[in-house]
């Protein structure tokens, strides 16, 4: 037995020590990486890169930023690459991160850098100025990591800072607003040789005002309405004094962008002139303007705007107005209502009345009978042809200084005039027939230096004059001329530039 347990274990010994000898020893292989790029770089957008390597097991990847994310992120050592995904970087810094590959404990690392995105940033405090219409200087914060350049829309707005690249606060000096407008200009913060920029809007409030078209208002008695032009960017508040309270009246009844403030008025029933004054106020300050209004006692009539005197007047009046003071301005329709549409009038005072082309239209006055006093406008320089022919209610003349000329037939057979002539120095030409039959004219008869021609039938059959003084600048007499002047007495004195007297 004990032979045969001895033989058994001999057999195995030989057996193990055969297998040893024959077959091959295993070996354990180094773990290896080998990376071909250590580093990449990404843009501020971002994108997708593909990095290659060689490793000899299997392997892990991980990177340390949320922003750089990685596919897959393990393999086997078949596996040649790896997809590295970075995001837009949105920050205004450049940013890196670490992309590690590992394999059984041996790790090697690859960098990745992202550019900063460019910017050119105003805080929206900046932005927009509101300003009131002072003369003044703002400042803006400008945050950039690119250069940058300043354009401005408007003069009245004005680069004052002197900086170098890195200066982040720009001053700009805003010009007074003197105008009646807000205004409104840009300050444009602009990328050098990019596209990046960033616009600073200014609004710049008006100046405030209370314009007034008119300040003072001359108005006739009867009751009416007035209305007032006025331009103004206020909340404004009509104060009116207050003795004129009874007869002044107010209602508001428009929104601020008014451009007519209406005042009622009530009728003067006296004969004497009355004024008030109106306040037109901004509510907030003391910005302030006035209003004027004058209103005249009964028979006198203003007219505002030349041609509607007939307007003015209802047709009662004009059938029972026998005496007239007209102010104001008027035309040769205004005269023509007065002439021959007021059939009673007697009394017409023009003395501060403006007539059109400051004069008496032709035939204003013709074959009028019921005149008998006018007072010529004081502005008048020229009576026209035939204004007063045939005239025969009109009994005094009296013709304002600064007269220049008195046109043809002027004062043709006014047979009505009485008393002196008198003719303003003023006067340069008498028309042909101007005073033909004015037999009631008395007294001498001076006519003034500076006419140099006495036209034809000028004093024709003017019998009532009794003396005769010429001019030193007269140089003709015209034909009949003084024809029939048989009241004519004394030395008559030719003067020496005299050179032509016509027949009769």
């Amino acid at each position: 037995m004990k032979k045969y347990i001895l033989f058994l274990l001999t057999i195995t010994l030989l057996m193990f020590s055969c297998s040893k000898s024959d077959d091959p020893i295993p070996v354990v292989e180094d773990p290896a990486i080998t990376l071909k790029d250590t580093k990449t770089d990404f843009t501020n957008e971002g994108g997708v890169k593909s990095i290659s390597f060689e490793t000899n097991k299997s392997w892990t990847a991980k990177s340390d930023a949320s922003w750089c994310t990685l596919s897959p992120t393990s393999g086997a050592a078949s596996a040649k690459s790896i997809t590295i995904t970075v995001a837009a970087n949105d920050t205004y810094d450049d940013r890196d991160c670490t992309v590690t590959i590992s394999v059984a404990g041996l790790s090697k690392s690859i960098t990745v850098t992202q550019g900063e995105s460019l910017g050119l940033l105003v805080s929206d405090d900046d932005k927009t100025h509101k300003l009131t219409n002072d003369a003044t200087t703002i400042e803006v914060e400008v945050k950039a990591n690119v250069e940058f350049t300043v354009e401005i829309s408007d003069e009245w707005i004005t680069d004052v800072t002197t900086r170098g690249l890195s200066s982040t606060i720009l001053k700009f000096d805003i010009a007074e607003n003197t105008s009646y407008d807000n205004r409104e200009g840009t300050i444009t913060i602009k990328q050098t040789g990019g596209d990046l920029e960033s616009i600073i809007t200014v609004y710049q409030s008006q100046q405030n005002a209370i314009i007034l078209s008119e300040k003072t208002h001359d108005i006739s008695s009867e009751s009416q309405t007035l209305e007032v032009e006025l331009q103004t960017n206020v909340d404004f508040e009509v104060i009116i004094v207050h003795e004129a309270q009874s007869w002044v009246s107010y209602t508001e009844t428009r929104a601020l962008t008014t451009k007519t403030m209406v005042l009622n008025i009530s009728e003067n029933e006296s004969s004497d002139e009355r004024v008030a004054r109106v306040f037109i106020k901004d509510k907030a300050t003391a910005l302030q303007d006035t209003v004027i209004i004058k209103q005249y006692g009964k028979g006198v009539y203003f007219v505002k705007q030349m041609g509607t005197l007939g307007e003015m007047l209802n047709q009662t009046q004009k059938d029972t107005i026998t005496s007239m003071i007209i102010k104001g301005e008027i035309n040769k329709a205004d005269f023509g209502v007065i002439s021959s549409r007021i059939p009673n009038l007697e009394y017409l005072d023009l003395t501060d009345v403006k007539c059109e082309g400051d004069r008496i239209p032709t035939m204003a006055f013709a074959y009028n009978k019921s005149i008998t006093t006018m007072l010529f406008p004081e502005s008048v320089r020229i009576v026209g042809e035939m204004a007063f022919e045939d005239n025969s209610g009109l009994k005094t003349l009296n013709l304002p200084n600064g007269l220049k000329i008195i046109e043809r037939q002027a004062f043709y057979n006014c047979s009505g005039l009485t008393g002196s002539l008198y003719l303003p120095n003023s006067l340069t030409e008498i028309g042909e027939g101007a005073f033909v039959k004015c037999t009631g004219l008395t007294g001498s008869l001076v006519i003034p230096e500076g006419v140099s021609i006495i036209e034809n039938t000028v004093f024709y059959q003017c019998s009532g004059f009794t003396g005769l003084e010429l001019p030193s600048s007269l140089t003709t007499i015209g034909y009949r001329a003084f024809g029939s002047c048989s009241g004519f007495t004394g030395s008559l004195e030719l003067p020496k530039g005299l050179t032509e007297i016509e027949e009769r």
